[in-house]
C-alpha cells in the first residue's frame, strides 16, 4: 500500500496543483510532496485534510492506494471498476 502515492494520482486526476491543495489544508507544498514521494503513511490527520481538498473519502485514498497484486485474481476486475467509480 502506498498512500502517498494515491494522493497524488487523484490530484492529478483532478489535475489539482500542489499549492492548491497546500492553500486547502495548510500543510505546506514541501511537506505534501513528501508525503506523496515517501513510502511512510503519513498520518491520518494529514491524509483526512488533503483527501477533504481533493473532494473524495478517505476510503477512496485507501482504495487508490491498493496495489493489484494485493487483490485475488478473481476479485480483480470488480476492484478495477471501484476505484475507477468511486473518485
Amino acid at each position: 500500500m502506498h498512500i502517498g502515492k494515491a494522493l497524488r494520482r487523484i490530484r492529478e486526476l483532478k489535475g489539482l496543483p500542489m499549492k492548491y491543495i497546500a492553500y486547502k489544508t495548510g500543510v505546506g507544498c514541501e511537506a505534501i510532496g513528501f508525503m506523496e514521494r515517501n513510502s511512510k503513511v503519513p498520518r491520518a490527520q494529514s491524509i483526512a485534510k488533503i483527501a477533504k481538498a481533493l473532494e473524495v473519502s478517505v476510503t477512496a485514498v485507501v482504495l487508490h492506494g491498493l496495489d493489484e497484486k494485493e487483490i485475488p485474481a478473481e476479485h480483480l476486475e470488480n476492484f478495477r471498476n471501484l476505484k475507477r467509480d468511486i473518485l
